[in-house]
């Protein structure tokens, strides 16, 4: 009975359909029992999932969005080939992060991508032609960008989130890890327009999108709790879980190339942005419990 559950007809392993139609704590459950067993590596945060693999497609496409319902993760797939004469492949499931990792990143220039090197990679790759047979391309390296569509496990939209049930007294505490840690966060809209100035260029070039200034994760809380009329420190409380064990304390990003060469820089104020994401997920909560609007993904 169990097999007919985990096997399909051809074989293949899957995500039996009860996990499937359960609840969010039960397919999180379902997932941290699958990750013990078959997952590769740990990422940074304790507890959360970096990479699996399997030869079934069908078992990968449930693990994939098993991991954006559940964990707001978004999901590179990658093929291995198998070499012992079977006709068969590996699907690699890469949940990738935007985070970078490694002590003393505020020591390094954040204002140019300094090198390229070759790596296996699971995302999209370039490989396009145009009627000129001429196409250019650039690296570039966009700083944290947030804006209300942020995945809810985020940390600015967790923030968030929570600011909105606490004011609705449907959630009391906000578990967070490192207070002190500071991010460059800019307006996601504000960084789509500074990647199409980079397309109108004649010429490719690395560019840096970015604020220039760095607030703490102490910072934010101060400011989305305070717009909503609440005492962050009543409410917040450190969990040792949410530490990462390789940390990067302190991140910015240097944008004058993008300034000088398009003319770009942000509009919207750390504080601005703090709280119209604070705006957005009150009213969301509103919507949601009025029954006009009926949540179909975590992860936007």
């Amino acid at each position: 009975m169990i097999r007919n559950e985990i096997y399909g007809r051809d074989g293949h392993k899957r995500i039996p359909k009860r996990i499937l139609n359960a609840s969010a704590e039960v397919q999180l459950a379902f997932l941290t029992a699958y990750n013990l067993g078959n997952g590769l590596w740990s990422a940074h945060g304790n507890g959360i999932f970096k990479s699996f693999r399997t030869s079934s497609p069908v078992l990968a496409a449930g693990l994939i969005w098993l991991a954006r319902t559940t964990l707001g993760r978004r999901v590179g797939v990658y093929l291995e080939p198998k070499h012992s004469g079977i006709e068969r492949r590996n699907y690699l499931m890469d949940l990738s992060s935007g985070s970078l990792t490694g002590k003393g990143q505020r020591l390094r220039p954040q204002a140019e991508v300094r090198k390229v090197e070759a790596r296996r990679y699971s995302g999209w790759m370039f490989d396009l032609a145009t009627s000129s047979n001429r196409f250019a391309a650039g690296p570039g390296l966009v700083v944290v960008h947030n804006s209300p569509r942020r995945g809810e496990t985020f940390v600015t939209r967790k923030i968030t989130r929570a600011v909105a049930r606490i004011k609705a007294g449907i959630q009391d505490k906000l578990y967070l890890g490192n207070l002190d840690s500071k991010r460059d966060w800019g307006f996601a809209p504000e960084y789509v327009e500074a990647m199409w100035l980079m397309l109108q260029q004649d010429e490719p070039e690395d560019f840096v999108i970015a604020t220039g200034e760095a607030h703490s994760v102490r910072e934010f809380c101060e400011v989305a709790f305070g717009h909503a009329d609440l005492d962050w420190e009543a409410h917040v409380e450190i969990d040792p879980n949410y530490y990462r064990p390789a940390e990067v304390d302190h991140l910015r990003g240097n944008p004058s190339l993008a300034h000088e060469k398009l003319g770009w820089k942000t509009r919207t104020s750390f504080t601005e942005l703090a709280r119209l994401m604070v705006d957005a997920d009150m009213q969301l909560l509103d919507d949601e419990r009025s029954g006009r609007l009926v949540r179909q993904d975590r992860d936007h």
